[in-house]
C-alpha cells in the first residue's frame, strides 16, 4: 500500500503546471496566464523587482470553463499578459513553456506604465443624488 501511495505522490506534479513571473520593472505589474486556446487560468501581482511561481493547481475551476482533468486539452504553451496597475498593457509573453520564466521586461510591448503625477488625487465622486450633465 505504502508503494502504491508513494507511486501516486509521485505522479502528481505531472498534472499541473507551473511558471516563474519575473517582474523586473519598476512597477507592481498584474500578470494574467492563458492556456495555448486562450482560456483564463488565473492572475497574479507581481511586485517590482520580485518573482512569483504560479501554478495551474490554484487556477479556475470547471466553472470558469477550463477543465484541467481533461487529457485532450492542451493548456502549454502559455500566454502571460503583463498589465500596469492603471489597468493598462505592459507587455505580452507569448510560447511561455510549462516550467518556463516568463520576464515582464523582455516580452513583446510598450514596457512602460504612466506615473501619476506627484501628488496628484484620484477625482473625486459626485455626492449620492446629484447628476452631472
Amino acid at each position: 500500500m505504502k508503494k502504491f501511495i508513494g507511486s501516486f505522490l509521485f505522479c502528481l506534479p505531472l498534472f499541473s503546471g507551473s511558471l516563474q513571473l519575473a517582474n523586473n520593472s519598476p512597477y507592481a505589474l498584474s500578470a494574467t496566464v492563458q492556456s495555448a486556446d486562450g482560456s483564463y487560468l488565473g492572475e497574479v501581482t507581481v511586485p517590482a523587482g520580485q518573482t512569483v511561481e504560479w501554478s495551474d493547481e490554484n487556477g479556475p475551476g470547471p466553472e470558469e470553463g477550463v477543465h484541467l482533468d481533461e487529457p485532450t486539452q492542451s493548456l502549454t504553451p502559455y500566454t502571460v499578459l503583463w498589465y500596469c496597475p492603471d489597468g493598462g498593457n505592459y507587455s505580452i509573453c507569448e510560447e511561455v513553456a510549462e516550467g518556463g520564466m516568463a520576464v515582464a521586461g523582455y516580452c513583446n510591448g510598450n514596457r512602460f506604465c504612466k506615473q501619476k503625477k506627484q501628488g496628484q488625487q484620484a477625482p473625486a465622486a459626485p455626492e449620492q443624488g446629484s447628476e452631472e450633465y
